[in-house]
């Protein structure tokens, strides 16, 4: 048994005494610790041992187990004694690591705490840090303003020389243009008409009488970074079966019915019909682990001035990426993840401003906007507050640096 495989919060002392009962060593994905200290030197030695996991797999560290030595004292990697450390006040504890963690180990990584410790009869608790595996790496400790830095292997852990951390550096921007690569791969076949449904916007084409220029296309993309260096791939049937999916992609009813899930060789995807040929949006979950959501956006036609206008769609996005969080329990979505948007089909557009403001906005002069990714480490941010730097970034495109109230908060 890994103690890694466990969710945190499903761990118990029976867990802890099977670790020294099986006596199962000390290895690359966990570390036994008799005490927890965060002052002076042991402060600096806990952000080591944090920061090798975050480099090399993740890994929990357990404090509060005591472990066998050979007769010179050296640790043998086993639990003799399950003891426990105290614990006056866990949850001044837990933010204690929490801070000391973001402050020192740059760039930042994610840890994971239980909700509550593990009690002993003897007043005293078993905790247990866990380190997910980093997929922005390599990460360094910051001491005396000098950057160190740190990874694993079956004996512990263990500084980085050059060479390595050269390699960690030039490994993490390779996992990040396999990112990119899927992404732009996808938009070319949407844009060659090769989306899992046709859909309004992503092709300029009136063979079903649509304007031309009446709709455009918003592309966004969730990629978790473990779809692109796992082979695993999600159980599609846990989603087709969900009976609640329909209430959790209820789009604007102006745009047409929900269809049920259809699947295909890359996925299953479920959309939002428009006419008996077309859709205005799809969600497409890829077996990959990847998450498609294709929007078709209204425009609103000016004919006397002869130009389009973007209408508000910040609401029905911000909600599909919110629900779409929210479906972690049929599908594991995991952080680290990022987030992209691109907007397609736009030139010549502008932005539909408030009130039928008529302030001079220019003209979106790109076919295509692609906007950059977006790390996500966890999912505390509303999806209003992750896509806000895309909204800004869309009315600055067409030469206003004013973005409406209404733009930067979900209805």
């Amino acid at each position: 048994m890994r103690l890694i495989d466990k969710d945190i919060n499903s761990i118990h002392l029976q867990d802890i005494e099977y670790l020294r009962d099986e006596e199962i060593r000390e290895q690359r994905f966990i570390e036994y610790k008799e005490e927890l200290s965060l002052t002076g030197d042991n402060k600096k030695k806990f952000l080591e041992q944090v920061c090798s996991f975050a480099n090399s797999g993740g890994g929990d560290i357990v404090f509060g187990v005591k472990e066998k030595r050979d007769k010179e004292g050296k640790s043998l990697g086993l639990i003799e004694e399950i003891k426990g450390i105290s614990i006056d006040n866990y949850d001044d504890l837990r933010g204690k690591i929490e801070n000391i963690v973001r402050d020192r180990i740059k760039p930042r990584i994610r840890i994971d705490l239980p909700d509550k410790q593990i009690q002993l009869d003897n007043g005293k608790s078993i905790l247990i840090v866990r380190i997910p595996q980093s997929w922005n790496p390599p990460h360094a400790i910051w001491w005396n303003d000098v950057a160190r830095f740190y990874a694993r292997n079956s004996f512990g852990k263990y500084p980085l020389d050059i060479e390595e951390i050269r390699n960690a550096f030039i490994g993490s921007e390779t996992v990040r243009e396999r990112i990119r690569q899927f992404r732009f791969d996808r938009i070319e076949k949407i844009l060659n008409g090769e989306a899992p449904v046709r859909i309004l916007g992503a092709t300029k084409d009136t063979m079903f009488g649509e304007s031309e220029n009446k709709y455009i296309l918003a592309m966004l993309h969730i990629l978790p970074i473990i779809s692109f260096t796992s082979s695993n791939e999600w159980d599609l049937k846990r989603i087709d079966e969900y009976e609640k999916l329909h209430e959790v992609f209820m789009w604007n009813r102006e745009f047409g019915d929900l269809s049920r899930g259809t699947f295909d060789f890359d996925g299953i995807y479920y959309s939002r019909l428009y006419n008996k040929q077309l859709v205005s949006a799809y969600v497409y979950f890829l077996r990959i682990g990847v998450i498609e959501i294709a929007y078709s956006l209204y425009n609103h036609e000016i004919k006397e001035k002869e130009d389009y206008r973007i209408t508000k769609f910040n609401p029905y996005l911000n909600n599909l990426v919110d629900r779409t969080f929210n479906l972690r329990e049929i599908i594991p979505i995991e952080t680290p993840l990022f987030i992209t948007l691109s907007i397609l089909n736009c030139k010549g557009h502008t932005m539909l401003q408030n009130n039928w403001d008529d302030r001079n906005l220019n003209k979106i002069k790109k076919d295509h906007l692609h906007f950059q990714e977006i790390l996500i480490q966890d999912f505390d941010k509303p999806a209003e507050d992750i896509l806000k730097p895309y909204y800004e970034r869309l009315w600055q495109s067409v030469g206003s640096n004013y973005v409406p109230d209404d733009w930067l908060k979900t209805d």
